[in-house]
């Protein structure tokens, strides 16, 4: 029950403080309507599409499918010290943009609070390691920043509630810190 309680609260939590940081000249702090943004990302550890479809002076829609390489590094299941994946993932969610002043001035660069709603894969390829499919839910405060014309950088940081899909895995829930950081290429 507790579990549920704060899946509802925290998201609903950390979407409500974009309203709160927003600036106070509503006029300035708007994005450029066009009518869609397409970006392909080198992140962290993996590659991705990204498309913002803009739903109001502020808000967009993220549509992001991705590949993740995945690794891992202990005590291994299957008694190896080394382990690593390639899985794919789908992801939809929405930014609401907030001290948008830069924004305005040079396209696609501002701060944002996120919510997205994914699910990745099993492994295509893996050595040592395996996973079932997962649904994930990841509110996250996000910055994006041009490094020239047409390139961006992005971080993003929150926390992701997973939710493992496989046949043995009626009760596995996650919570974890989440980081995304990529540099994208403007298409």
């Amino acid at each position: 029950m507790f579990k549920k309680k704060l899946i509802v609260t925290i998201p609903l939590v950390i979407s409500s403080l974009g309203v709160t940081w927003a600036q106070a000249d509503p006029e300035a702090d708007t994005l450029k309507i066009v009518t869609r943004t397409d970006f392909a990302f080198l992140e962290l550890l993996g590659v991705s599409y990204q498309r913002e479809i803009p739903i109001s002076r502020r808000n967009v829609l993220i549509f992001n499918p991705k590949a993740y390489y995945d690794f891992y590094y202990g005590n291994g299941v299957f008694g190896q010290r080394f382990g690593h994946s390639l899985s794919l993932g789908l992801t939809v969610g929405s930014r609401h943009y907030y001290r948008l002043r830069p924004r305005a001035r040079q396209t696609n660069t501002g701060n944002y609070v996120g919510m997205d709603f994914g699910i990745k894969s099993s492994p295509l390829i893996q050595r040592n390691v395996y996973f079932t499919p997962v649904l994930f839910l990841n509110p996250y405060w996000g910055l994006r920043r041009n490094l020239g014309r047409r390139t961006v950088f992005e971080l993003g940081l929150g926390l992701t509630f997973k939710k493992d899909l496989g046949e043995y895995a009626r009760e596995n829930m996650y919570l974890s810190p989440s980081i995304q950081l990529g540099f994208g290429w403007r298409l």
